[in-house]
């Protein structure tokens, strides 16, 4: 009995807290330092030069109207350069279906040939409608610029970063 107490239970207090190390470390990589790195790389993606920026405004939304908090996000981003011949706008005023999917991507494609046109490299996409046509809208966009999506969280809209981040 003296052997466990004054050998075996230090020997397992030492080696219970060596083990209880690398899942606390582990807890501590998943909560904070994954977040912190995701911040720390919308920041870089943001600084990196681009070539000709421009915006992109889906509003599928017939209730609710972006533009205002779009020119606020523009006007909050001073460091983005975008002229208002560079916004570009693709809206409907009423609820939506399957139906009206051809005229919307038409429509997009519109928009797409004139940003080419501009020499539009940077595509900032702001989207409010239905999540199928959000889909329709990043395939479209993805295959031919680079794509920024801007998420509006809190009172105001933010980067989420890129639809095809770079893979290093």
């Amino acid at each position: 009995m003296q052997i466990i107490n004054e050998i075996l239970n230090p020997i397992s207090i030492v080696l219970s807290i060596l083990f209880a190390m690398p899942v606390f470390w582990t807890w501590y990589e998943i909560i904070f330092a994954a977040k912190r790195r995701r911040k720390k790389m919308l920041v870089e993606i943001n600084k990196k030069p681009v070539g000709i920026s421009s915006i992109f405004i889906v509003d599928l939304n017939p209730d609710l109207k972006i533009d205002s908090q779009v020119i606020h996000w523009r006007e909050m981003n001073s460091d983005i350069k975008i002229p208002d011949d560079r916004i570009y706008k693709t809206s409907r005023q009423k609820n939506l279906s399957s139906s009206d999917s051809l005229d919307i991507i038409s429509d997009i494609r519109k928009n797409m040939a004139k940003m080419a046109e501009s020499g539009v490299d940077t595509v900032y996409l702001f989207y409010s409608g239905p999540v199928a046509f959000a889909t329709i809208v990043g395939a479209e966009l993805a295959n031919k610029f680079k794509v920024f999506s801007m998420q509006y969280r809190v009172g105001k809209y933010e980067n989420w970063g890129s639809l095809k981040p770079e893979i290093r």
